[in-house]
């Protein structure tokens, strides 16, 4: 493949998107949360959420007229996209490799420096993204430092602002008195904390959880748990055996995800991207409480420059979520590949998910 052919914005697409996946950065949040994406046209969209029903149809006498049913209303919520957004400089063998198209040496050295630099970018693109999601999951807000793009662990600073998800006060910390105590005291009692959220859920007419999502250090603990060492002994295991691997099915009656990954946070410390000081409680991902989307995003479809306004409109195309293309610079003379994402992950249901902080 020449460069000029590689330099077209599917091919830097295809390449990209090749080098998000095989980055060998573990992103579970990433993998599970974000599936079947919705296309959105604009970044702040509405989303139609569809209550639980509860009411029983009405009984009737033999014979009689049906009954007429009211219909069941929908509520509306407002969802939002993050945007990403960078430019890669190439080097100067990238115009040559265009200006001799025939020299072998220097497509391949140009396709190098392209790789080179599409997968620094797509690493930081999958990090990003995978911060993002895991901050939704586990605070339900992000905060976003307005000058300098940085994703923040909490608001500190004047340019940095929330974007809150709508999950409740008591889904958050202690959940309005849910969590007594703490699940590194043995006498922790996680089996009737699991019961009690289940219980609220009835209460508030959400969907109840079945799946925990904690970081994989969660397991010392639950294994020194007393009612955890009864549960193993009367399982005839031991309680090595139960904890295995990163999925345990059917564990107190929950799915249990335990997950790893690691960022460097704005303050420049090496961090885990699940915390580990908290439980999350879910229902299923596929029952339609989150909704991940792809933004619209209009690219340029060629390296040429243009005649008039229509002509570059003309190259330009609608892409949805990742993309990647390039274009001709001209102080000084050179190429720069751009590269971004536009998505979003959005609650229907935000009092479907329990932020329970379970550690000091």
């Amino acid at each position: 493949m020449s460069v000029k052919t590689l330099l077209d914005y599917r091919s830097l697409k295809a390449m990209y998107e090749s080098e998000k996946t095989n980055a060998s950065i573990p992103t579970p949040f990433t993998d599970t949360f974000f599936t079947n994406p919705t296309s959105e046209e604009t970044d702040d969209f509405t989303m139609i959420v569809d209550s639980v029903e509860q009411r029983p149809a009405p009984l009737n006498n033999k014979g009689g007229k049906a009954r007429v049913l009211d219909k069941s209303g929908a509520s509306e919520r407002r969802g939002v996209l993050f945007n990403s957004f960078n430019v890669m400089p190439f080097g100067a063998e990238l115009i040559d490799a265009i200006r001799e198209p025939d020299s072998p040496t220097i497509d391949r050295k140009a396709t190098r420096e392209v790789r080179r630099q599409l997968s620094k970018f797509a690493f930081r693109h999958v990090i990003q993204k995978e911060v993002v999601i895991s901050k939704i999951i586990t605070d339900g807000i992000v905060y976003y430092d307005v000058a300098t793009g940085v994703i923040k662990e909490a608001s500190g600073d004047s340019d940095s602002i929330p974007i809150d998800f709508g999950v409740s006060a008591n889904h958050k910390g202690t959940l309005n008195g849910l969590v007594s105590g703490y699940i590194s005291t043995a006498s922790f009692e996680l089996h009737e904390l699991i019961e009690d959220i289940k219980e609220q859920a009835e209460a508030e007419n959400v969907s109840s959880p079945t799946e925990i999502w904690c970081h994989s250090s969660m397991k010392q603990y639950i294994r020194a748990l007393t009612e955890f060492q009864t549960y193993a002994t009367a399982s005839f295991n031991v309680s090595e055996q139960l904890l295995r691997g990163e999925y345990v099915e059917n564990l107190f009656g929950m799915n249990w995800h335990f997950l790893s990954g690691r960022y460097q946070d704005s303050a420049g410390n090496n961090i885990p991207t699940m915390d580990p000081k908290k439980l999350i409680f879910t229902p299923p991902v596929n029952e339609g409480w989150v909704q991940a989307s792809n933004g619209k995003i209009l690219v340029p479809t060629t390296l040429n420059l243009y005649d008039d306004a229509m002509a570059a409109l003309a190259g330009v195309s609608e892409q949805y979520g990742e993309y990647a293309y390039a274009t001709v610079s001209h102080n000084p003379v050179g190429i720069e590949a751009y590269a971004g994402d536009c998505y979003g992950l959005n609650f229907t249901q935000p009092n479907a998910i329990w932020q329970a902080t379970v550690l000091a």
